[in-house]
C-alpha cells in the first residue's frame, strides 16, 4: 500500500490495520493487542492494546484530503470515542491514498494532536498518523509549480 496497486484498485485499511498490529504483537505488548474487539464504547475497535487501560487505535483510509479538518471532521468522533473507557487519548492512523506525485508530505505535516469535544463529557485527546501510501518512485516525480 505504500506504493500504487499493480492491479489498479485502492487498496483497503485492513492492509495498514494488519501491518500496525503485527508490528506491535512483536514487542513487548504482544500479549495486549488484539484487533476487531468488540463492544469498546458501544463498537468495534480496529486495535486495542490493554494492560491496566485499554488504549485503542482507529484506522482509516482516504482517497481524497487528509487534511487536519477534514480527517476530524470525518473520523475525530470517532476515534475520540473509544477513549471513553481508558485514559482520555486515542490514536487514529490514516492511510493517505491521494495523489502523491508531487511529492509525499514530511512526518510534521503527517503527525498531529487535536483536542475532540464529546457530548456530555471531556473533550479527548486524538493522536492523527497519516500514513502515506501510492507514493511514487522519484524518477516520475512532478514539480510542485504554481498554475500547472
Amino acid at each position: 500500500y505504500l506504493f500504487e496497486p499493480e492491479n489498479g484498485k485502492a487498496f483497503t485499511e485492513n492492509f495498514l490495520q494488519r501491518d500496525v498490529a503485527n508490528w506491535l504483537k512483536t514487542s513487548p505488548l504482544r500479549r495486549f493487542v488484539e484487533m476487531e474487539q468488540h463492544d469498546v464504547a458501544a463498537g468495534r475497535a480496529d486495535i486495542t492494546v490493554t494492560q491496566t487501560h485499554k488504549f485503542t487505535i482507529e484506522v482509516k483510509r482516504e482517497l481524497t484530503d487528509v487534511s487536519p479538518a477534514a480527517l476530524l471532521a470525518a473520523y475525530g468522533g470517532q476515534a475520540a470515542a473509544y477513549s471513553v473507557i481508558g485514559p482520555s487519548v486515542s490514536l487514529e492512523m490514516v492511510l493517505d491514498l491521494t495523489d502523491q506525485s508531487h511529492g509525499t508530505p514530511t512526518l510534521s505535516e503527517s503527525v498531529w494532536v487535536q483536542q475532540v469535544p464529546i457530548a456530555g463529557g471531556q473533550p479527548r485527546q486524538v493522536v492523527t498518523v497519516v500514513i502515506h501510501g501510492n507514493r511514487v518512485t522519484p524518477r516520475v516525480m512532478k514539480p510542485n509549480v504554481a498554475g500547472a
